[in-house]
């Protein structure tokens, strides 16, 4: 494969899912490129989390970082104190982003967030969370859980499985669940 093969594959793997793919369109001189991220987006939700949320902010950078050790929420699926602190920033500030870069799991967008939320850190952090309210529920049958709900508003679940057993939790500052 030539080199131009090589890095097109690669860059139409930093693409991430049909859904999230770009038209492309060439420049005037033909030259296609592929935004991976849009780092103003990022940028600007950065500085919002700082602004506003500045101990979820410090406790997301925390963790990524692997500086202390993350609450164990690790008994509801899909609930990581990485995952829930970044729910709760999206709850404040997550309208600056572009919507495929919210909850992305494209690792370039991923690290991109964690690289300019780290970069924007204010020295020194200081003030509060602005008061935010995020649920996630989740449902289990026989011990097996099913189906988590993220990001509610509310702490009740969006779907019901008949019969199963619902679980509600606020999503709390340090990344914790605390029963709602």
């Amino acid at each position: 494969m030539s080199f131009i093969g090589s890095y097109l594959a690669v860059a139409l793997l930093a693409l991430g899912t049909a859904q999230e793919a770009q038209v492309l369109k060439p420049d005037a001189d033909g030259r296609i490129m592929i935004r991976n991220y849009d780092a103003e987006s990022i940028s600007a939700w950065a500085k919002c989390a700082w602004e506003r949320m500045p101990v979820s902010a410090q406790n997301l950078v925390d963790y990524q970082a692997n500086v202390r050790p993350t609450p164990d929420n690790k008994y509801i699926p899909f609930a990581s104190a990485v995952e829930v602190l970044n729910w709760r920033l999206n709850k404040v500030c997550g309208e600056l982003l572009l919507a495929d870069h919210r909850n992305s799991i494209r690792p370039l967008v991923k690290s991109a967030k964690r690289r300019i939320l780290r970069e924007k850190r204010p020295e020194p952090v200081e003030g509060i969370d602005q008061q935010v309210d995020v649920y996630l529920c989740a449902q289990s049958l026989s011990g097996k859980y099913l189906l988590t709900e993220r990001e509610l508003e509310r702490p009740r679940p969006n779907k019901y499985i008949p019969n199963a057993k619902v679980e509600c939790y606020s999503v709390e500052p340090d990344g914790s669940l605390k029963n709602a």
